[in-house]
């Protein structure tokens, strides 16, 4: 990946969290192997539901262990607080816009 953006579409079960998500992890575990672990996520992936966020989330979270990785809905990010260390943070546009209006820091 070349750091451009991308939109990607096909039909479910053919690979695309793992087609896009497989150079972001490695971009992320080469820059923490040489820079450390940062506290504001390294990757923001927005999706369009709830329930993609949480499954888009799963499939980071099981691919590369070694990241922390989290996914907010409907604001309630499940364990992130101001102090959180996420290499990964997904979820809806909405969800981001009220994190960033409790000024929880994201990026």
């Amino acid at each position: 990946m070349t750091g451009r953006d991308i939109i990607g579409r096909a039909r479910t079960g053919t690979g695309k969290t793992l087609a896009v998500g497989i150079p972001i992890m490695n971009q992320i575990l080469k820059f923490i192997a040489e820079h450390g672990k940062r506290r504001d996520p390294l990757a923001l992936v927005l999706v369009p539901t709830r329930e993609l966020a949480r499954q888009v989330e799963q499939e980071f979270h099981e691919s590369a262990r070694d990241l922390d990785t989290l996914y907010v809905h409907g604001g309630e990010p499940r364990r992130m607080t101001t102090d959180a260390v996420v290499d990964v943070l997904v979820g809806t546009p909405e969800s981001i816009v009220i994190l960033l209006k409790r000024d929880i820091k994201i990026v």
